[in-house]
């Protein structure tokens, strides 16, 4: 499935925010209003602001 049509389909299903994994090896850290990416080493332990997945905002359209 292309980007483009990706996005349609997001679009269609008025989508706000996307549930996101983070890549294997890594997990999402709290940051703030964010969250940044965190190397680890075996096992994921889940401890104060760590997640395996994070919600991010959907920006529909590029702002001027």
């Amino acid at each position: 499935m292309g980007v483009s049509l990706f996005i349609k389909e997001l679009q269609k299903l008025k989508l706000t925010n996307m549930k996101v994994k983070a890549p294997k090896g890594h997990h999402w850290m709290k940051s703030g209003k964010t969250f940044k990416l965190m190397k680890h080493t075996g096992k994921f332990v889940k401890h104060k602001g760590a997640s395996l997945e994070a919600n991010f905002p959907i920006q529909k359209v590029h702002k001027k």
